[in-house]
């Protein structure tokens, strides 16, 4: 659930702080900024068109990582770059790394019991939900006190985190596909709850 979170904050706050970053750093125009924003979410949409007949084909482990880890460096490198030309390139790359994060992550939902799986889709989504109402308010914080460099740059962080979060995930969703137990991790087999 903290992957969600964090992915959730990420996605939201480039949203809302790309138009005031590219109209104040790169002095764009309000219309051309929107269209840098449009393309952000077009990637996002065309990266899920051709990202999922992939995902039928490998373990999606493999594809939320490296899309995490992109999208987190396009996301420090983006305003690291102070060109207007790289912003209206980088950012909708941004979208297409952003693309299937969010699905596969939902996805793991369908893990659980299916007398809890509702519960726990539930609760995936009120916890994207609060990612997505306070952190983007603390990058605010970041762009008001230490600038937008700093502020746009900050949201790597959040991509960091998730990548790290997926990471500790692993060995739990290996063990739950019928691969070898990781130690230290008991199955709801072994002790009549899931850990």
């Amino acid at each position: 659930m903290a992957a969600l979170l964090f992915y959730i904050a990420a996605e939201t706050a480039v949203s809302m702080w790309l138009i005031t970053y590219l109209e104040e750093r790169h002095h764009m125009g309000l219309g051309a900024a929107h269209w840098v924003l449009t393309g952000l979410w077009l990637g996002l949409t065309v990266g899920r068109w051709i990202l999922s007949p992939l995902l039928k084909r490998t373990d999606p482990f493999n594809v939320l990582v490296p899309l995490s880890i992109a999208a987190g460096v396009a996301l420090l490198v983006a305003p690291l770059t102070n060109s207007k030309e790289a912003a209206i390139i980088m950012y909708p790359l941004v979208g297409l790394f952003f693309s299937c994060i969010y699905p596969i992550l939902i996805g793991y939902a369908s893990w659980f019991p299916d007398d809890l799986s509702s519960l726990v889709f539930t609760l995936f989504l009120s916890v994207g939900a609060i990612g997505g109402a306070v952190l983007p308010y603390l990058i605010g914080l970041i762009n008001q006190y230490a600038g937008l460099v700093v502020g746009m740059c900050s949201i790597s962080v959040l991509l960091a985190v998730v990548a790290a979060c997926l990471f500790w995930l692993h060995p739990s969703v290996i063990q739950k596909k019928g691969g070898a137990k990781p130690s230290g991790i008991e199955s709801s087999r072994d002790t009549g709850r899931w850990t």
